[in-house]
């Protein structure tokens, strides 16, 4: 379904939501924490990589991809993520 226009409250707090895959801005850090979604953190460049931190070492909601050698994150690596996040639910109620 295509909507032109939904709340910025109701996605992430919909219970269907397994997790996020998030470049880990400051919004859509917050917006997981509150909501209590899991995250799958990719972060890029600026304040995302002391979010992507926070997320997962101290928060305890999410994991970070780890980039291999070349410095990319592969296809492997992103479904360790998103297994590790989908399967625990130690990180959804933290």
């Amino acid at each position: 379904m295509i909507v032109p226009w939904c709340s910025q409250v109701e996605v992430p707090s919909n219970p269907s939501l397994g997790c996020f895959v998030t470049h880990c801005g400051g919004n859509s850090s917050l917006e997981s924490l509150v909501c209590g979604v899991p995250v799958v953190a990719f972060p890029q460049w600026t304040d995302q990589g002391t979010n992507a931190k926070l997320i997962e070492e101290m928060w305890k909601t999410g994991v970070r991809v780890a980039p291999n050698a070349e410095g990319v994150v592969v296809g492997e690596e992103l479904k360790r993520c998103l297994d590790l996040v989908m399967g625990s639910e130690e990180l959804r109620s933290n």
